[in-house]
């Protein structure tokens, strides 16, 4: 199960976001999901973090290596 999967259930479940834990959780994986959705790379060129701004010009990776965030380099 994917942490888009689980987020998804959990809402289908009609979690009590009452409850401080439920929505530690929930919280918790609105962020996974959103670090493992690809963003744009904002400089193609330097290759700068849309999430951070970390720069690794001198790599082009799938995943920052400051924050976690999964990358996209499509035009």
């Amino acid at each position: 199960m994917t942490s888009k999967e689980a987020l998804e259930f959990l809402k289908s479940c009609g979690t009590n976001t009452e409850e401080p834990y439920e929505s530690k959780i929930i919280e918790a994986l609105e962020k996974l999901v959103e670090r493992d959705t690809p963003k744009k790379v904002k400089n193609k060129q330097h290759g700068v973090c849309p999430n951070c701004d970390q720069n690794f010009s001198f790599m082009h990776i799938n995943y920052c290596f400051e924050c976690g965030q999964r990358l996209d380099w499509s035009e």
